[in-house]
């Protein structure tokens, strides 16, 4: 995949971490953790545009960039996460819907995970090319976007069924969090939170120590 035209731009902390704690105060990740983990545990934090956005520009409104680069960015990103980390998984949570939805019944898609009432549709790095995310990425799809690079529980028997997590199982998932991309200006860009020193969680896999 050729990369696409973006921009990535250092974003100021304060205003994006309110951001933040505002957009993902119901991802089932984040309340795992603590809302305080986006700031006393962030890395870095990054914008993501197709072009320059004006200074100033609130992240919950467009400014008129284009879209479809920045899905780009986030596709590749996804695979290159994938390819260089020994069991990593990219998981889309999915806002909207419920495990007990009667449209996934009905219809064809590929396997999520589910924990409680959340749904994930996940990518693995078995699985780590351009369709497979987008796939997840559409079948998640809703008014916000959140990506989660993680990593697959090492006691999980298979990654390529529809199944619900245990507690021990999402509890490792959401520890080994390394960053979240979620959308910005209406849709027409992302923000990238990177964890910090992740090297400490006890689960770096030799292969990237960096957060991200």
């Amino acid at each position: 995949m050729n990369k696409p035209s973006i921009i990535i731009s250092r974003a100021d902390s304060s205003i994006a971490l309110g951001y933040l704690a505002g957009h993902l105060a119901d991802s089932r990740i984040v309340q795992y953790l603590g809302r305080d983990t986006l700031t006393s545990e962030c890395e870095t934090i990054s914008i993501v545009t197709s072009s320059p956005h004006p200074g100033g520009a609130r992240l919950d409104s467009g400014f008129g960039g284009q879209a479809a680069p920045c899905t780009a960015w986030l596709i590749q990103e996804a695979i290159s996460y994938l390819q260089r980390t020994s069991d990593g998984v990219v998981l889309f949570e999915d806002l909207n819907s419920l495990p007990t939805d009667p449209y996934l019944t009905k219809r064809d898609h590929p396997f999520f995970w589910h924990y409680g009432d959340r749904l994930f549709w996940p990518v693995t790095a078995l699985a780590a090319d351009s369709r497979a995310v987008e796939q997840a990425k559409n079948w998640a799809g809703a008014m916000r976007e959140v990506a989660c690079f993680s990593k697959v529980p090492h006691n999980l028997n298979s990654v390529f069924e529809t199944r619900s997590l245990t507690q021990d199982e999402f509890g490792f998932i959401a520890s080994s969090l390394r960053a979240v991309v979620t959308d910005v200006f209406d849709g027409e860009g992302y923000i990238e939170w990177n964890r910090r020193q992740f090297k400490r969680f006890g689960v770096s896999d030799g292969k990237d120590s960096r957060p991200f």
